[in-house]
């Protein structure tokens, strides 16, 4: 196993394994109590601290090195392997700074390096998370589309108690919303936009004023959503009982299944399924690196099922 206190080295890798044995180390596990198991039930337990298994771990910890995308590369002076599953570990268990406080670091550490570390894994969207280059190809029919909302506390003021421009009416309390679009073709996200507020910007309002309605139609291409984005058929399929056949009526349903069981791997992560505790930048970071790690799974545990 490499140190990751050599300094000299520019890329610190660490095998699959090895990030098992780490990863269930820093959560009290002996490697004996890794080895006595089987590899299932350890990669189970590494996914209920971390997120991801360990062969996620190893590739997202080998590019945080190694990425072309500047803002994503960790700084070798920051590098630091604990420091990186504590991180992985707040977005999957969203615990408080008492909770943290002495199990990884100090306060202070867990506070600035772990949201250090947030931050680069959410830049590593420029590689993982966009719009494909080649506008996908010939294909019209090119993603599914749904708005996710989030919970968050209240911000209060001296003039009222309430904002009513974060109520999310889904939750019945403050909240955000994003935009998120999903290839037809591939497990891949290829849109995402966010966040806005839940009270002033529902799914159709952040899908035409936004930006993506005016993409889509620059491009001639089209998508599938739910029946909250009536009113653009030229962009937007929606469910049509009356006149959509019944194979087209199973393939838009199919999509938006589909979609929904992206949204639910999102709410795998407490950071985005308990109410946030900071502010609107903060959960921008938060949720960019938790949909770049749901990429991650998709590319190397579980892809979504086909549509």
């Amino acid at each position: 196993m490499s140190s990751d206190s050599d300094d000299d080295l520019d890329v610190v890798v660490y095998t699959p394994h090895e990030m098992l044995v780490l990863g269930l180390g820093f959560q009290g596990f002996s490697e004996n109590q890794v080895y006595r198991v089987k590899d299932e039930t350890s990669q189970t337990r590494l996914r209920s601290h971390y997120g991801l298994n360990s062969v996620g771990c190893a590739q997202l910890w080998e590019d945080l090195q190694t990425t072309p995308c500047l803002e994503a590369r960790i700084n070798p002076k920051k590098r630091c392997i604990k420091m990186f599953f504590q991180s992985l570990h707040f977005l999957r268990c969203y615990p408080t700074e008492d909770q943290r406080d002495g199990k990884w670091f100090s306060k202070r550490k867990n506070r600035d390096d772990g949201w250090y570390y947030v931050e680069r894994i959410g830049a590593l969207k420029r590689l993982k998370l966009s719009w494909p280059l080649d506008n996908f190809g010939d294909d019209i029919w090119v993603m599914s589309v749904d708005g996710v909302h989030f919970k968050t506390h209240e911000k209060r003021s001296d003039r009222l108690n309430l904002d009513p421009a974060l109520f999310c009416y889904k939750h019945k309390c403050a909240g955000f919303n994003y935009e998120i679009g999903i290839s037809l073709a591939t497990s891949k996200i290829v849109w995402f936009n966010g966040p806005f507020e839940s009270g002033s910007y529902n799914d159709i309002k952040i899908f035409a004023t936004k930006g993506l309605l005016s993409k889509l139609r620059a491009h001639n291409k089209r998508a599938i959503g739910d029946g909250g984005y009536r009113g653009y058929p030229d962009c937007m399929s929606t469910p049509n009982i009356k006149y959509d056949k019944e194979e087209v009526r199973n393939f838009k349903s199919r999509a938006r299944m589909r979609h929904e069981r992206f949204n639910a791997m999102l709410k795998t992560f407490k950071v985005l399924d308990d109410k946030f505790r900071s502010d609107k930048t903060r959960l921008q970071h938060s949720f960019e690196a938790v949909a770049a790690i749901c990429q991650y799974k998709m590319d190397l545990e579980a892809p979504l099922y086909d549509v």
